[in-house]
């Protein structure tokens, strides 16, 4: 016995049916392989006889073709659907801004969440149009309907559940160009908070900042960024921006001994301390001292300047100064300053005001 063919009249009955049931009854639509031209054809009756006019072609389950039109997808009614449920979600948190909504909405969302009175979900929509990408769905509408322009700035990893490798290329490399954006996203967001000039920003950065400080409207940090790209070094993610942005190409300079947070092993070299970078800091010491004193020798800043002047003078537009590489390296200040004249001739005439200033030390004695 052959199978029925339903008619257009049997698909209109049918739906009449299930929507009335699934609209007082709570019971949702059964699954009918319907073609795609004979539900669309009935559901335009049933608009003429001024009945379910909200009724969609894909609250009907299982309409054979409704998400692939002649094997490409269905994009116009799948950014549609997407958009119901942005709309739902809207109605139901009216104080929710859609820059809170969009980041939030998961596969989950899209798989469980009721877009309207007939129990209508998008797990089918999500997997066949967009492969289970949420970010996918979202950014298809972002795209192509005005209406949310001023979101087409969404990224992947502004999602609350971002895509998996969000930080890979398609190849399986990092995405090092869209980790750069983060970052660069990051210090504008701290330059306005902090106030400070650009190159202090850069050295105030820390990984704190990377897993805590919101970049954007969306809310989003970059914990995993930080972590999968960078393996969680600050110092590494910034210099990388500069090395890549033309517009930072005067900040190229930036070493790790400017960050406040200094990487570790900043002053060693193949497992030694590093005596001549810790000399090159001390020299910068005395010329910004120089330039605050200028009135004084070399041997007048030694004799009479206390610690502090010394340690905590910035030496270079960074902010960065010599306390952390003293700590590092040497027992004292006296220390660094004896290894400088000791091995570079230019100061090899501070010796003696070196051991003044050691012996007053000893004694308890203070500096002018």
């Amino acid at each position: 016995m052959s199978k029925k063919i339903a008619t257009i009249d049997d698909i209109v009955g049918i739906t009449e049916s299930q929507a009335e049931r699934a609209v007082n009854l709570g019971i949702p639509f059964e699954t009918r392989h319907f073609l795609y031209e004979d539900v669309v054809e009935a559901l335009d009756e049933l608009r003429s006889a001024g009945k379910f006019a909200d009724l969609e072609l894909y609250d009907i389950k299982g309409t054979i073709g409704i998400w692939r039109r002649n094997g490409e997808p269905n994009y116009p009614l799948a950014r549609k659907a997407t958009r119901q449920l942005i709309r739902t979600i809207q109605d139901k948190n009216p104080g929710l801004p859609l820059e809170q909504i969009l980041p939030m909405m998961t596969e989950q969302v899209f798989w469980h969440r009721k877009i309207n009175r007939f129990g209508t979900t998008l797990c089918s929509m999500l997997n066949n149009v967009y492969f289970n990408s949420p970010f996918g769905a979202i950014k298809s509408l972002i795209d192509a309907d005005a209406d949310f322009e001023s979101f087409r700035d969404l990224e992947p990893y502004d999602m609350l559940q971002a895509p998996k490798n969000a930080w890979n290329k398609k190849n399986g490399r990092k995405n090092y160009a869209l980790a750069r954006r983060a970052t660069k996203a990051l210090i504008y967001a701290l330059r306005k908070e902090r106030k400070i000039p650009f190159g202090k920003v850069l050295a105030s950065i820390g990984i704190d900042d990377f897993r805590h400080t919101p970049i954007n409207k969306y809310g989003t940090t970059l914990a995993g960024m930080i972590s999968s790209v960078y393996e969680d070094s600050p110092f590494a993610a910034v210099k990388d921006l500069i090395d890549h942005c033309y517009a930072l190409k005067g900040y190229r300079d930036f070493s790790p001994t400017d960050m406040r947070q200094s990487p570790l092993n900043s002053w060693t070299k193949d497992g030694e301390c590093n005596y001549a970078l810790a000399r090159e800091q001390m020299k910068k010491c005395f010329e910004s001292l120089a330039r605050i004193h200028p009135g004084f020798s070399r041997n007048e800043l030694v004799l009479r300047l206390n610690r502090d002047a010394f340690v905590k003078t910035p030496i270079n537009r960074y902010g960065a100064t010599v306390e952390g590489m003293i700590k590092s390296i040497y027992s004292s200040l006296c220390e660094a300053l004896r290894d400088l004249a000791e091995h570079d001739e230019a100061y090899q005439d501070l010796l003696p005001a070196i051991e003044v200033r050691r012996l007053r030390k000893a004694n308890g004695q203070t500096y002018l």
